[in-house]
């Protein structure tokens, strides 16, 4: 079956073009040739746009800057965060006895250590995230190296 580029208004095979469900016959508008040479004409356009992931991936200092920016330019989004943070903190924080606060502030005291002797940066984490009903009390809690707990975000530990 033969259909016309709507680009390069050739008539060409229905194999020449790529899958696109949305059209009638199952293929895109424009043809393979036509739409590769667009992405190659558009590439440097979308990688310095302000959204692409791998501009990020490469220059990991731009994308802090960009964050960094962000808060600036937002104060009170950055305080309704922290604040909602602290207030579920404080929601699922139960009863505790003098040994278990103290337990809670020896592990945010040992990961202070740790960084002052290794010089890597660490963090006390909620093995069950707080934002997935984790409580904030001693048997919950862990010391991990920062980038592990940044990577782990509020996902659930995994099952054994």
């Amino acid at each position: 079956m033969i259909k016309v580029c709507t680009r390069c208004n050739e008539e060409k095979q229905l194999t020449d073009f790529k899958k696109n469900n949305r059209n009638k016959d199952g293929t895109a508008g424009i043809c393979k040739a036509c739409a590769n040479e667009y992405i190659k004409a558009n590439r440097n356009k979308w990688e310095s746009s302000k959204y692409c992931p791998e501009r990020y991936a490469r220059n990991p200092d731009k994308r802090i800057k960009s964050i960094t920016a962000w808060q600036k330019r937002n104060p009170e989004k950055c305080n309704a965060i922290a604040a909602l943070r602290r207030s579920r903190k404080l929601g699922q924080t139960p009863e505790m006895t003098s040994d278990e606060l103290r337990r809670i502030e020896d592990m945010y005291w040992l990961a202070k250590d740790l960084r002052a002797v290794s010089g890597q940066e660490y963090h006390v984490d909620h093995i069950m995230p707080l934002a997935r009903g984790g409580l904030h009390h001693p048997d919950n809690l862990q010391i991990l190296p920062a980038d592990l707990n940044l990577s782990k975000g509020a996902k659930l530990p995994p099952l054994p």
